[in-house]
């Protein structure tokens, strides 16, 4: 009834609500971290030995890591990163003791440090995780007093403070694991993979327009579900390491191939032939590739092998017969047999017997890796696979 108050109103409380607010699980777990780890370091330090130099890098070895950085990856990474801080931070406190003996000197320390730690950005989020710790790690030391006699006890505070943080980390909880950007980009290629089979059916005349526009839907949904702003920044492949760039390129060929399709639809044309079967072999292609990124890159018995088909050379070897074809696909005497067994491969300029057979008194070697539609090695006129 209108006006009758809900009985559910009021109920929750005021930490209640404050839990359901964006961030505040995060802002509470990093709480609940800086109080175990610092507290804990700082209090022991300070009050059961008396040393208050001590205690002070102690708050400060877990301060910088628990409150401005945040260190991805699944629990061992994780651990092997901030163990990893230990020595850098020894480093930046050492030089920010020393250098503080005077006012240039610690300028241009903070100059070489900041420089450093902007440049860690572009190592991804391992190495830009900790680099705010970084910086305050050489700034707290630079401050006075000159104390070059306090450096042991310094070294000796970071270092609780740091372990005290992977501890911590390890042992209270965290949020559940983020999805890598392989899953769903493995997603968009295998409905990219749909959408190109459903336009060659339909170009065949074997499918209808709704089962195209259908998976025009999906390719369009799992590619926006790849964009980095849909994405966690843990798991961005933004950096310039081979990995995150084979990420990044993947995705970009998988879009490409999505507005061909687009094309292709909304404007058929006239009949092409060959596209039927060309949109195939493409479909197939992205499938290979989203069970590459679905596999666990640390068993590579998981992936599928990848084995090119290389388009049949317009070109003939000596006395006209034709190239074999090194890449396995039918209808070659590579496919024949000679891939599951032992392969030869002729010397340069020796003539090619027909048929496949390899020639009397020739050493077996493996298949080369050269596509029969390159060039001869060395620019001679030689079979090229020798």
């Amino acid at each position: 009834m209108i006006g009758t108050p809900d009985p559910r109103a009021g109920t929750d409380g005021p930490l209640r609500r404050l839990l359901r607010a964006p961030g505040a699980p995060e802002a509470l777990r990093r709480a609940t971290w800086l109080t175990v780890a610092g507290c804990a370091g700082f209090y022991t330090f300070a009050y059961a030995f008396g040393r208050r130099d001590m205690a002070l890098f102690a708050m400060f070895g877990a301060l910088p890591l628990i409150l401005f950085s945040s260190v991805p990856g699944p629990p061992p990474r994780r651990t092997g990163t901030l163990l990893l801080t230990l020595p850098v931070g020894w480093a930046l406190v050492t030089a920010g003791t020393l250098l503080a003996v005077r006012d240039w000197s610690a300028a241009l320390g903070m100059l070489v440090v900041g420089f450093a730690v902007s440049l860690l950005a572009n190592g991804g989020p391992r190495t830009a995780g900790p680099a705010p710790a970084f910086q305050l790690y050489y700034v707290l030391p630079c401050f006075p007093p000159y104390a070059p006699d306090a450096l042991p006890a310094r070294l000796a505070g970071l270092t609780v403070g740091i372990l005290l943080t992977a501890l911590v980390d390890r042992l209270l909880w965290r949020d559940p694991p983020t999805v890598p950007y392989r899953t769903p980009l493995a997603a968009a290629a295998e409905a990219t993979a749909g959408y190109c089979a459903a336009v060659g059916r339909l170009l065949a005349g074997d499918d209808g327009a709704e089962d195209v526009r259908d998976a025009r839907e999906a390719a369009h949904r799992a590619l926006t579900a790849t964009l980095l702003s849909q994405v966690p920044p843990a798991e961005r492949p933004t950096t310039a390491t081979p990995g995150d760039r084979a990420l990044a390129h993947t995705r970009a060929a998988v879009r490409h191939v999505r507005d061909l399709l687009d094309g292709v639809v909304d404007d058929p044309g006239g009949p092409v032939p060959g596209a039927p079967g060309l949109l195939r072999h493409c479909a197939e292609s992205l499938r290979r590739t989203a069970s590459s990124l679905r596999a666990d890159v640390r068993d590579p018995g998981a992936r599928t092998p990848y084995r090119p088909c290389w388009p049949p050379s317009t070109r003939s070897g000596p006395g006209g017969s034709p190239r074999p074809r090194p890449d396995g696909c039918a209808g070659t005497p590579w496919s024949a047999g000679w891939r599951k067994g032992p392969s030869w491969r002729p010397r340069r300029g020796a003539s090619r017997p027909a048929g496949g057979s390899p020639p009397p008194g020739t050493t077996p070697a493996p298949p080369s890796r050269t596509p029969a539609s390159a060039p001869p090695r060395g620019g001679g006129t030689g079979w090229p696979y020798a």
